[in-house]
């Protein structure tokens, strides 16, 4: 069929002009080419797109000729796949091309396209007309939209044509008081260039769900986001009201998952439910750091689980004193039973589809779907979280004891000149080191804060033991990883330790050190040299930073040592500052051994942050400067010496 169409050729001749956007490293680039067939003429209304993109498709002109502006990867997304696409509805044709920054001229060849199609029924088989069709594209480490204007006849039909092959897609199907679905397809398993979808069928979205937001205490969060996702229920959201009221409403039959998320006195607070469509009074507790996985909350009665007939497990919360526990997520974690042929299997589960959330009186009831051996995590938000492992289904007498946990303190700091200053207002986080599958207490209790204006930070609560044998009940310290940016520390509990206060240091990154190049000499303190001196008044100065216990550094020195009479006539103070921690007196008895004769200091404050400062990236390490004292070399070997020396001289 592809020989009886023929083959098509692009011939694209690209000139790329890059524009730096003020304030951001977004680039925009332009592309300009031609599109002419496999004899030369040129093809008028394509529509030419780029993807992923925040750029309008183009159609090219009836020359086949077309400028489009696109944004490539930024620097930190290398990772993504930047393409082309090329369509002709008309003819059915189309094109994929991965795009390159730096390309001269692409050559491509056009292939007949896949064409799609289907109709779109409600649940009575009935055709719903002006169903919203979107086809969406899949790479390996992105999806992005293709075209999103298709939409259903009276007869609930579509057709999708020009899909380019060889590639893989998703549709995603919806409509006004429906629900929708999102099917994936491969371009390759079409059949003579077509897809047949037959019927989508989308449920009727006529239930609501009704609930409150509020607060860790209790009290109503006006303005918070609520929005509805899942599979099969339609896009929808809410704000709740000033007592933090909301009615969900236009949800399908089943399980809804909605996220709750919104601003208060400059904290993000959120929080994930699933429930079933039809819930009443869901209480939503929103929090600084929210959940990350969907808490799932009953609408049956706990005596309705328990009478049902089907497999349970059910009991109480209570905190170290015997009193009840409200508003506590309880999570199935892991499932054992055994397979058809008897053995042992253990599946785990990333999702909230069984669970409960405690009532007033700690309360829990767990509707499960087959008889076996569980595993569940239970979530306070003022207590450590826990696992109760091992527990059979029918247990209806569960009790479980929360305890208060460890609490973490600290102070989150940066050295300068020798001082600790604290850094206010910083996002500190804190994150399980372990995430063994069976010890693993869910990302939900990964903590993060906001320093205050002293630099303090505090986490509480938190679960000091962790389980270290899978089939057994053997538990020992649990690690976790106090981190800002790239500085991180790793806390862990003693036995019967309640608290632990940890300084939190920022270490000078040398990476991020500003170059000395035409700029004065920086301050002196923690080198134990006064550049004021009158030895150093109107000469230019070669300072030298080595460490004597590496031999490239060493022959510096006494390379050096070697040109000392010849640097001071051309005007040259020379010094040597040994830039790491030494033993005694061992530099001492080197100097005198080697008869050095350059002056040599020690940094007698924080080598890390006095290197910063200097902007010393490895050792050795030169910097030259001029009369004035001002940076004019800095880096550079001793080959290069003699050529520094003559820019410095000529200022």
């Amino acid at each position: 069929m592809q020989n009886n169409l023929g083959t098509f050729r692009c011939l694209f001749l690209v000139f790329i002009s890059i524009t730096q956007i003020a304030g951001s490293e977004i680039r925009l680039l332009t592309t300009t080419g031609k599109v002419i067939d496999d004899q030369g003429r040129p093809i008028g209304g394509v529509e030419i797109m780029t993807v992923p993109g925040r750029q309008k498709a183009v159609l090219s002109d009836s020359q086949g000729q077309f400028e489009i502006a696109w944004n490539p990867p930024l620097p930190q997304r290398r990772d993504t796949e930047c393409h082309i696409i090329a369509r002709n509805k008309e003819k059915n044709l189309a094109l994929v091309l991965p795009m390159d920054d730096y390309a001269k001229s692409l050559k491509l060849t056009l292939k007949p396209a896949v064409s799609l199609s289907g109709r779109v029924v409600d649940p009575e088989n009935n055709a719903i007309n002006g169903a919203w069709l979107s086809l969406s594209i899949r790479f390996h480490t992105s999806i992005s939209s293709v075209d999103s204007q298709n939409r259903t006849d009276r007869n609930g039909l579509f057709k999708i044509d020009a899909i380019p092959v060889e590639n893989r897609y998703r549709i995603t199907v919806k409509a006004e008081g429906y629900g929708q679905r999102s099917i994936s397809f491969d371009a390759k398993d079409a059949v003579n260039g077509h897809i047949e979808l037959g019927q989508v069928e989308l449920a009727v979205a006529n239930m609501s769900v009704t609930g409150r937001v509020v607060d860790i205490t209790g009290h109503p969060v006006p303005g918070i986001e609520v929005y509805c996702t899942g599979e099969g229920q339609p896009s929808c959201h809410i704000k709740s009201d000033e007592q933090g009221y909301f009615a969900l409403d236009g949800v399908c039959a089943g399980l809804v998952r909605f996220f709750a998320e919104g601003q208060v006195d400059g904290k993000n607070l959120a929080d994930q439910v699933l429930t079933e469509a039809g819930a009443r009074d869901v209480k939503v507790v929103v929090t600084e750091h929210g959940y990350s996985r969907s808490r799932y909350i009953r609408t049956k009665s706990h005596e309705g689980i328990i009478k049902s007939g089907n497999p349970y497990i059910a009991g109480w919360v209570v905190d170290e004193n015997g009193v009840a526990v409200a508003d506590v997520p309880v999570m199935v974690r892991c499932m054992q039973s055994k397979n058809e042929k008897g053995q042992d299997t253990v599946s785990y589960f990333q999702i909230a589809r069984f669970g409960d959330v405690t009532d007033n009186q700690g309360h829990f009831a767990i509707e499960l779907e087959e008889k076996a051996t569980y595993s569940l995590l239970f979530s306070p938000i003022n207590h450590a979280a826990m696992i109760a492992y091992d527990v059979v289904t029918g247990t209806k007498d569960l009790k479980v004891v929360l305890s208060n946990g460890g609490t973490i303190t600290g102070q989150l700091v940066r050295f300068s000149r020798g001082k600790e200053i604290p850094v206010p207002n910083a996002k500190v986080e804190l994150k399980q080191t372990n995430r063994n599958s069976y010890s693993y207490l869910g990302y939900d209790r990964d903590r993060k804060t906001m320093t205050d204006s002293q630099g303090r930070f505090r986490f509480e609560h938190i679960r000091t033991l962790m389980r270290t044998d899978q089939k057994r009940s053997v538990f020992g310290p649990r690690f976790w990883e106090l981190r800002y940016g790239d500085t991180s520390q790793t806390v862990m509990f003693l036995p019967d330790e309640t608290v632990n206060h940890i300084d939190l240091v920022i270490r000078p990154n040398i990476t991020e050190a500003a170059s000395l190049i035409g700029k004065a000499l920086p301050d002196f303190t923690g080198i134990n040299i006064d550049f004021r001196q009158d030895r150093f008044r109107d000469r230019k100065i070669l300072i030298c930073f080595f460490d004597y216990t590496q031999r490239p550094a060493r022959h510096c020195i006494l390379e050096l040592n070697g040109q000392l009479p010849r640097l001071r006539e051309q005007d040259i103070e020379i010094v040597a500052v040994q830039a790491s921690k030494t033993a005694g007196n061992e530099l001492d008895q080197w100097i005198k051994k080697m008869n050095i004769s350059i002056p040599v200091d020690t940094i007698n404050c924080d080598i890390d942050e006095t290197r910063f400062i200097w902007n010393v990236r490895f050792l050795p390490w030169l910097i030259l400067t001029d009369k004035e004292h001002i940076v004019r070399g800095e880096g550079f070997s001793l080959e290069e010496l003699n050529e520094k020396t003559k820019q410095a001289g000529d200022r």
